[in-house]
């Protein structure tokens, strides 16, 4: 059934049946962006135009509401839903009040931003979804590698150097975000990921019991350094490495130290050097 559609289960005869709904599509509707990005926008243009700030006019409540907007489809008497005096007062203050709240509405498109709204959605969608499958491949540390971390078995980092080819394990288990620093002002990468989620509680809802930034992992870098390197990263196709060194950094060691951050947080897994791309 398409998404939305309304719909009930009959049992035939006399007999019981069991009706199952799955959905798989949720809360990914025009609305629910609608909600967001209008929300964010109410809140940009009050704190940055004092028109959006304005009190309501005096008395607005003695000429809208429903009551008042149905008078006129009453006849012959419709004067009489409206008490006292002042009917031509009334409605000239009913279509002001409309026209003023229209305009509002108009100059709202001023400050919406779609893109923050798309951007809260991604993060929600990485909160709940599962992290990525285990997989069996040629790209793993060659032994050498692993008989070198022999005092810590779990470090994965430990050799990576400018030679280290390095590919995402799933790269749709991560989103970027470009934001600001709300301590440095300063730009900063975000890179909000799935590969730290609890799979046996998958869809449990024990996720709503707290914020969505508790919930989901997340690095951030400076945007001035790592930007370009996190953009080159992100455009590998499926399944290509890159080489630690080429990675468009101007410092060796913040080549060597991205690569080390993503293996760590298992974004991105070392490839062994005949499977290299």
């Amino acid at each position: 059934l398409p998404r939305g559609s309304v719909h009930a289960g009959v049992a035939v005869g006399d007999g019981f049946s069991h009706h199952l709904t799955v959905s798989t599509y949720q809360k990914t509707a025009w609305c629910h962006l609608l909600e967001r990005t209008l929300s964010s926008a109410v809140e940009r243009a009050a704190s940055s135009s004092a028109e959006f700030r304005e009190g309501l006019p005096l008395g607005f409540l003695r000429y809208m509401g429903s009551w008042y907007d149905c008078a006129d489809d009453v006849a012959p008497n419709a004067s009489l839903l409206v008490a006292g005096s002042g009917e031509e007062d009334r409605r000239g203050g009913r279509a002001a009040f409309m026209r003023h709240f229209k305009g509002l509405l108009k100059r709202l498109h001023d400050f919406i931003d779609v893109d923050e709204a798309c951007d809260e959605l991604g993060v929600e969608f990485m909160s709940s979804r599962l992290p990525p499958p285990a997989k069996s491949s040629d790209s793993k540390l060659s032994s050498n590698r692993a008989s070198s971390s022999s005092k810590n078995p779990e470090d994965t980092t430990s050799d990576i150097d400018l030679e280290t080819a390095v590919r995402w394990i799933d790269v749709s288990s991560v989103r970027a975000m470009l934001s600001t620093d709300p301590e440095t002002s300063e730009a900063t990468v975000m890179l909000f990921h799935s590969c730290d989620n609890n799979r046996g509680g998958h869809m449990s809802g024990s996720a709503q019991s707290a914020s969505v930034e508790e919930e989901v992992g997340c690095l951030r870098f400076e945007a001035a350094t790592f930007l370009r390197a996190v953009r080159a990263l992100l455009a590998l196709p499926e399944g290509a490495s890159m080489r630690c060194g080429d990675i468009p950094l101007k410092s060796e060691e913040d080549r060597v130290a991205l690569c080390e951050n993503l293996v760590e947080a298992k974004l991105l897994e070392v490839v062994a050097a005949t499977s290299a791309k």
